[in-house]
């Protein structure tokens, strides 16, 4: 299922938010039951889960510098905005703002981890991070660009809130007791194996699931299918045996397919 991102700018005037769409603004017809509120959003409202990810730590990812998850509406809304949300009433989740220092103090923030990977590009279950970052660095342009009103940084915000389930982190509940998974409860410390097969206790945090991936345990920054984890350093080390004993095998059967090529080839110059 589908996440989506609804959003719209403020700016402190007077002492009161004022929503920068509201000339846009088209109450619902009170004589059509299937009407409702329209406004025009803040710009570049896409389905981008990276950049959710980033807004919200949890809409559907969460990266080690993702903001903190909010999930407050704020008190002091412009009205416009406050019927918006009312509109969603539970169909919406996961509401935050962000002011214009916010957005650029994480542009900030990112500046030093772009540097990292471009010296250390990340490997393993981290080895997209680099273009993530990058990503995040443009979009955080973007809206500190769309954020152009004449006012300090802390008088100018975006307020946002999502649609459908996050995908992210959540209880698990009487219907799903992962008997089918080796950990049901959380939080629990299991053992993974690096990219390098070095064995490495971790703590997982919840249970992860997307439109793609379904029922995976996460931890800080990232994800675990089951086959991924041990409940002890013996049993992973066990794992890691037997997919290096594969892996030697897919690379003798690579290595005969090699020779026979080189063979015929010189076969076929002693012609």
């Amino acid at each position: 299922m589908g996440c989506d991102i609804h959003w719209h700018s403020e700016t402190l005037i007077d002492g009161k938010w004022v929503c920068d769409q509201a000339a846009s603004y088209t109450p619902a017809d009170p004589e059509d039951q299937y009407s409702g509120i329209e406004m025009d959003d803040f710009p570049n409202r896409n389905r981008d889960y990276w950049w959710f990810g980033l807004l919200a730590a949890d809409v559907r990812v969460e990266y080690p510098w993702s903001f903190p998850y909010q999930g407050i509406i704020p008190p002091d809304l412009s009205a416009e905005v406050a019927a918006l949300i009312a509109q969603w009433d539970g169909d919406g989740h996961s509401h935050g703002t962000h002011t214009r220092a916010d957005l650029k103090a994480k542009r900030e923030e990112l500046k030093p981890i772009q540097a990292e990977y471009l010296i250390s590009p990340p490997t393993g279950d981290i080895d997209h991070y680099a273009t993530v970052v990058n990503h995040h660095a443009q979009r955080l342009e973007q809206a500190i660009t769309n954020l152009s009103a004449d006012v300090p940084d802390t008088d100018q915000r975006i307020v946002f809130w999502f649609d459908n389930w996050s995908g992210g982190l959540r209880p698990l509940d009487e219907n799903f007791k992962g008997e089918f998974m080796k950990i049901s409860v959380y939080p629990a410390k299991v053992w993974v194996l690096t990219p390098s097969f070095k064995p490495k206790e971790v703590e997982l945090t919840g249970l992860y699931s997307t439109w793609d991936r379904v029922n995976y345990h996460r931890t800080v920054g990232t994800y675990y299918s089951d086959n991924d984890i041990a409940l002890t350093k013996a049993e992973i080390i066990a794992v890691g045996k037997e997919r290096l004993a594969k892996q030697k095998a897919d690379q003798l059967k690579r290595q005969i397919g090699i020779d026979k090529r080189e063979a015929a080839l010189k076969a076929a110059e002693a012609k």
